[in-house]
């Protein structure tokens, strides 16, 4: 890893606005062999150090029957770095759950993450990512270094926005008030653009705090709450609206009680927030369906109307997105596609015959043999407009919802991505397994 050590930051002066228990290692303790050190810690230590000296970024830790494997993935390949013994797996689960989340004991039937500094011999830093899902022979991790959190590229402008898009992203963010949720599944891009938001307000001066599990990045001059694992966001909201900041990011909502505290923040303060939810119109109906969350056992007609009340007040839009992958354009191939197979996808095209697309190359030296040079994020951004107001604030029907967001000029995710595909930019397939049939399609 000797060509991440870039990363550069007066940590210090950085953790005093970060909340919560935050861990910081060092290399030098990494290689301490110190006696009091229980099995688990000696083998995070060991599988650290081995991963410093591996080129990657990435690297995952799966345990089988007989041995637990470390790999790690080095331009786009995986490669095994070591292995121990599967009987150690718990303890090593353990002491990574102690020094990322801070618990002593995991919760062995739910995933987890965390983040812990690492500091190296030279004054650099990374920032050491780890997510956890439960496999039948125990956690299975996955970690990832980064040597800077480039809060300077933290920019809407840089995401992949279509221009009308980023204008109405812009106009939603630097309103005074309002909520604009962000939508996806996991690994969509949401954090990203969750993050460029409140740094565009950070660098015009406005107080922020956020409320994380994990925390994804480290920004400059924000008051950054930390969340255990499994703790509910809702509960932090009096101590993360303490000092009235301007701005409010939620890094992830999932029940009503949730909902609602952001919606209520979001009456005198920008809330950005993230939630799980394919496209924008389902959403919009999941959001409007929280409000009859108590509908069994008990019908309250007065909290439901309050409830929406709020929605329709406070909500000012909806974004969702995907990442895929851009095509290199020295080996991409030029192929044919039937224009009834692109309609059947979801792209109204009104055409007959073929249309001319592409897919992925055999790999050259550019892309250095994947066919593939990076990738980018597609959206679909839906500002409220005062006739979807109207709509969120009472009982309609689904295809109320999807006829308005059309009229409002919706454009889904699969459709933007077969554009892409018959530009060039990325794959026929890749436009296809990215993105979902478009919501308006299969109602």
């Amino acid at each position: 890893m000797g060509e991440k050590s870039e990363y550069s930051e007066n940590v210090p002066s950085d953790l005093e606005f970060l909340g919560g228990d935050f861990n910081v290692l060092s290399v030098e303790s990494l290689q301490e062999n110190n006696g009091s050190d229980s099995p688990g810690l000696r083998l995070v230590k060991d599988v650290l150090l081995k991963t410093l000296e591996f080129p990657g970024w990435s690297f995952s830790v799966e345990p089988f029957e007989e041995c637990t494997r470390v790999r790690g993935k080095e331009k786009g390949k995986w490669r095994e770095i070591m292995r121990f013994p599967a009987a150690l797996h718990k303890e090593f689960s353990i002491e990574v759950s102690r020094l990322w989340c801070g618990d002593f004991e995991p919760h062995w039937g739910l995933p987890f993450d965390g983040v812990l500094l690492l500091g190296l011999s030279d004054g650099n830093w990374y920032d050491v990512f780890v997510s956890a899902v439960r496999g039948i022979h125990g956690f299975i991790f996955q970690f990832t270094f980064y040597t800077r959190e480039k809060s300077f590229d933290l920019d809407l402008d840089k995401l992949g926005f279509d221009a009308a898009w980023l204008r109405a992203m812009k106009q939603a963010v630097d309103a005074p008030k309002g909520m604009v949720l962000v939508t996806g599944p996991t690994h969509s891009g949401k954090s990203i653009v969750c993050y460029s938001s409140v740094m565009r307000r950070l660098r015009q001066g406005h107080s922020t705090t956020t409320i994380e599990r994990p925390r994804k990045f480290r920004l400059p001059g924000a008051r950054q709450i930390l969340l255990d694992t499994g703790a509910d966001y809702h509960k932090r909201f009096p101590s993360a609206l303490a000092d009235d900041p301007r701005v409010l990011l939620v890094q992830e909502i999932r029940s009503y009680e949730e909902v609602e505290a952001s919606l209520k923040a979001a009456k005198d303060r920008l809330v950005v927030a993230a939630t799980h939810a394919w496209e924008a119109i389902p959403c919009l109906r999941r959001l409007h369906g929280y409000a009859g969350w108590d509908l069994i056992p008990e019908y309250d007609r007065a909290k439901i109307l309050a409830f929406r009340e709020l929605l329709a007040e406070n909500l000012s839009l909806v974004c969702a997105g995907r990442l895929v992958r851009l095509l290199c354009p020295e080996c991409k191939t030029a192929i044919e596609v039937p224009a009834v197979m692109l309609e059947r996808s979801g792209l109204p095209l009104g055409c007959k015959g073929s249309l001319l697309t592409y897919r992925r190359g055999g790999g050259c030296e550019a892309c250095r043999g994947s066919g593939i040079l990076k990738r980018t994020g597609i959206y679909e951004v839906l500002p409220i407009s005062p006739a979807m107001k109207g709509l969120l604030g009472r009982w309609v029907p689904d295809c109320a919802f999807i006829r308005q967001a059309r009229e409002d000029g919706l454009v889904s995710l699969r459709e933007t991505a077969l554009k892409m595909a018959l530009d060039g930019s990325i794959s026929y397939q890749e436009a296809v397994s990215a993105t979902p049939l478009p919501y308006h399609q299969m109602h």
